[in-house]
């Protein structure tokens, strides 16, 4: 596979945002303690994700958009809960079972916004299928 390829996929695309937005969203929450500004990069990042999927994928728009989507939310969840639990929290005696209900809200709240966002973002004929041409 080639690199211009491999950015293509919609995994790698989710990959390369999600990071890219942990480390914004781990920025954010050192350099501010508003809230509003601290959760401003979840939209902007998983609009930025969606759109380059939007321009570099071609087939199976929708779905492509769902998985980068999803994939973009829960990389930049698990990067700001990773710095949270280890610098803000080192001491929060979570046990395993409930890291995992938080990781299921995490990606129930990432699915809904991913399946709304994608939503949004499709191309308006991919809902019904092709746009039929019309013969003169």
């Amino acid at each position: 596979m080639t690199t211009s390829h491999i950015l293509k996929q919609p995994f790698f695309i989710g990959l390369y945002w999600g990071i890219a937005g942990g480390i914004l969203l781990v920025l954010s929450f050192f350099f501010t303690y508003k809230l509003l500004l601290q959760i401003l990069p979840y939209p902007i990042i998983l609009i930025g994700a969606l759109l380059t999927v939007k321009y570099t994928c071609t087939t199976k728009i929708f779905r492509s958009l769902f998985i980068a989507g999803l994939i973009t939310f829960m990389i930049m969840s698990l990067i700001l809960y990773i710095y949270i639990l280890r610098y803000n929290n080192p001491n929060s005696g979570i046990s395993f079972t409930g890291h995992l209900w938080r990781f299921g809200v995490v990606l129930a709240i990432g699915s809904a916004s991913s399946l709304l966002l994608s939503f949004l973002a499709r191309p308006v004929g991919s809902v019904h299928g092709p746009q039929s041409t019309v013969h003169r």
